[in-house]
């Protein structure tokens, strides 16, 4: 029975061992046959996750402009609305890009979610990103992948998270493909930059406080 169970434990530990793992890339272009980034996109920025034939991609980017350079995971955005050429009020100043690669599995070998929150408010909304809704730009070989740009702007996104493009709130994205027990992952942070008031305020700030210690040390 012993050696029973020694057998059996070392079996476990080396399945682990010779299971697939997840690779993650940031600030990194999509690797994998028939890449999906999206009709006008650039094929850079993206925080990636690798896992067997299935490749999850997901960036952000300053809207009709470009891709945003991340630290790690996280990327930057200037907050305020819409953006050339069709400014909208309603609109942030960026999008978040994703995509889905299966690479020789059909689609429907795993189910997707995709869970955006705003993490300074609580506010939540997800829902399926292979849906006509989310991911409604064709795949290039028609069966093994699908992507699009989206915006926290558009309605279906706008009312439940009641965005405001002018808040400085901080958003988590996170994509989810699983089949079976296997789960795979990608999750990015959008997070605001000052505003230029606030860098005003800042710099003044710290001229004040460099002149008091100036004063300070003439009179010492």
């Amino acid at each position: 029975m012993k050696s029973m169970f020694k057998f059996l434990s070392f079996a476990a530990i080396l399945a682990v061992a010779t299971s697939p793992a997840a690779r993650a890339d940031t600030n990194s272009p999509l690797s994998a046959p028939g890449v999906y980034f999206g009709t006008g996109n650039v094929n850079a920025g993206f925080n990636v996750v690798d896992s067997g034939n299935l490749e999850l991609g997901l960036s952000a980017i300053t809207r009709f402009q470009g891709p945003i350079t991340p630290v790690g995971n996280t990327y930057a955005y200037v907050p305020g609305p819409g953006g050339p050429p069709n400014v909208d009020p309603n609109d942030a100043t960026w999008d978040f890009v994703f995509s889905v690669n299966t690479g020789t599995a059909a689609l429907n070998t795993y189910t997707y979610n995709l869970i955006i929150t705003d993490t300074t408010t609580g506010a939540t909304t997800s829902g399926d990103p292979s849906s006509p809704l989310l991911g409604n730009a064709t795949p290039t070989d028609g069966s093994h992948g699908f992507q699009n740009a989206e915006n926290l702007g558009f309605s279906f996104l706008r009312t439940p998270l009641a965005f405001n493009p002018n808040a400085l709130d901080s958003y988590t994205i996170e994509l989810t493909a699983t089949s079976g027990t296997t789960v795979v992952t990608d999750t990015i942070n959008v997070v605001p930059t000052p505003e230029p008031s606030s860098l005003i305020l800042l710099g003044s700030g710290l001229m004040g406080v460099a002149g008091k210690f100036i004063r300070r040390r003439r009179i010492a």
